[in-house]
């Protein structure tokens, strides 16, 4: 029997925090709780990685590993990973691995660490489910961390009952509908309600009439656009990305479990459906990726939120190449997902480090840091731009395939596209004038510049790390192309194919 390696990839960060529960009635010290954590991640990347080289990329379905069959029993969730995911799981591990070491002194506890670490067990186990029912267990086990954490800081300080709020209505959305639909394939299709029955790899694990596709494709559609944080169901991005926590901020949004829910059940369960509306998700996303730009242009008061309305716009662009349902578009929104979770990672640990030092995001209140902190302005500035697609970065490559895809089946939407990452630029980069060039309105010029202090080692070398795979990914973007060439025909052809 083969050794359980996606197993043990989503149960050691899980196990983790687990043990820091444990741990944390005896007080452990930041650095003792940290060291722990990213112990454990360095561990899991090795086993991602291991995931990553050794797996067939064949085009053909993969290997099912079945939890707890390796130990005789019958019954369990599946595993399995293809070339579309898995890019994801390292970038996954990494995210986990930025917030451990990025977050502060005074809010690196064992609460955060064991969210952080849940949340990547969770993800993981969305991205690796074979089946329906792990699926949607995945997609629980990745939000509810976030909820508690949130939970307990309200609980702590009424002034943090906003995010919860927030967290608990839209995440609510993102997932009731997903339960429902579910149910509804369990009860449609023949196998009934045994679980692990509706499988995800195969092409047409249930045959449904063009009628029940459509209604469920409904409530996953209402899924992806809120997990996605798309026009109307948005409000919750900014404002995570302003008052929530950045580790949790970033693996939520970094972990595209809306894209993942179009191409792992939407798309192969629900293929008729979903030609017929492709074009209506086009139109949401563009909307929104057009909304967030403005918003994004008009919010320059806080960092944080100016930074969540340019990642929502951006996140958006990935659902353009998706919607195309060709292999460019396909090939550009991989690509994206991939991109866009670094580079805003990269942003929004930067400003992080700003707001530690200086304890504020009010963008009229910062000013002249780049004389204190040149190489935090540098990083900051470098992944803003990966985020709007530099060119020698992994965004570049992506944008150019959407936007290609999209003159190739719908030539309106380019326009847009390109206008709202214009629009995105212009943001980013007053952003950074106002945070680090200039001086804060109303302290003199004599004054000279804020006493704050430079990045230390552990928050310089997270921010060049990102950026190196921004750079790597860019320079080489083939190697990722590649890898997925034959996932991205087959799930087009099957798209494609009445």
């Amino acid at each position: 029997m083969s050794f359980p390696t996606l197993t043990l990839l989503i149960a050691l960060p899980a196990l983790t925090a687990v043990f820091l529960r444990d741990s944390e009635r005896k007080r452990l010290e930041s650095a003792r709780v940290r060291g722990i954590a990213a112990g454990a991640l360095t561990l899991t990347l090795l086993l991602a990685l291991a995931v990553v080289f050794g797996s067939d990329q064949g085009s053909g379905p993969p290997a099912v590993e079945f939890v707890g069959g390796w130990a005789g029993l019958r019954a369990g969730p599946r595993l399995a990973v293809d070339a579309i995911v898995l890019p994801l799981l390292p970038v996954t591990v990494v995210l986990a691995m930025a917030g451990i070491l990025g977050t502060s002194r005074r809010e690196s506890t064992a609460r955060h660490a064991r969210a952080v670490l849940a949340t990547c067990s969770g993800t993981l186990l969305l991205q690796c489910a074979a089946d329906l029912d792990t699926f949607v267990v995945g997609w629980f086990a990745s939000l509810l961390p976030s909820w508690f954490h949130a939970r307990a800081n309200a609980l702590e300080d009424p002034r943090e009952r906003g995010p919860l709020r927030i967290l608990t209505v839209y995440l609510g959305l993102a997932s009731l509908p997903l339960s429902l639909a579910a149910i509804s394939l369990h009860v449609t299709s023949a196998s009934g309600a045994e679980l692990g029955s509706v499988v995800l790899h195969a092409q047409r694990s249930v045959t449904l009439a063009p009628r029940t596709q459509e209604w469920i494709l409904l409530l996953l559609g209402v899924t992806a656009l809120a997990r996605k944080g798309m026009v109307p169901l948005h409000s919750w991005v900014p404002h995570l990305a302003e008052r929530g926590s950045v580790a949790l901020t970033t693996q939520l949004l970094g972990a595209h479990a809306g894209v993942l829910l179009l191409l792992r059940v939407a798309i192969p369960l629900l293929p008729d459906a979903s030609r017929s509306v492709m074009a209506l998700i086009t139109g949401a996303a563009v909307v929104s990726a057009s909304y967030g730009a403005l918003m994004a242009l008009g919010q320059q008061r806080s960092l944080r939120r100016c930074l969540g309305w340019v990642a929502m716009s951006q996140s958006s662009l990935i659902l353009v190449g998706v919607a195309t349902m060709n292999e460019q578009g396909l090939a550009g929104a991989l690509l994206q997902c991939v991109g866009f979770s670094l580079a805003f990672a990269g942003v929004m640990w930067a400003a992080h480090f700003v707001e530690v030092r200086t304890g504020t995001m009010d963008l009229k209140r910062l000013g002249g840091l780049v004389g204190r902190m040149p190489l935090a302005s540098g990083l900051f500035f470098l992944a803003a731009a990966a985020l709007v697609g530099l060119p020698g970065s992994i965004g570049f490559v992506a944008d150019e395939l959407l936007v290609h895809a999209a003159l190739a089946t719908r030539p309106w939407v380019a326009i847009p596209v390109l206008l709202a990452t214009g629009l995105n630029a212009i943001s980013l980069y007053r952003a950074y004038t106002a945070t680090f060039l200039g001086r804060p309105k109303g302290r003199a010029r004599l004054a000279g510049p804020l006493p704050v202090k430079e990045l230390v080692g552990r928050e310089r070398w997270l921010l060049m790390a990102l950026l190196a795979l921004m750079v790597v990914g860019g320079v080489a973007p083939s190697v990722l192309l590649g890898a997925r060439a034959a996932a991205v025909t087959a799930l087009s052809a099957a798209a494609s194919t009445p």
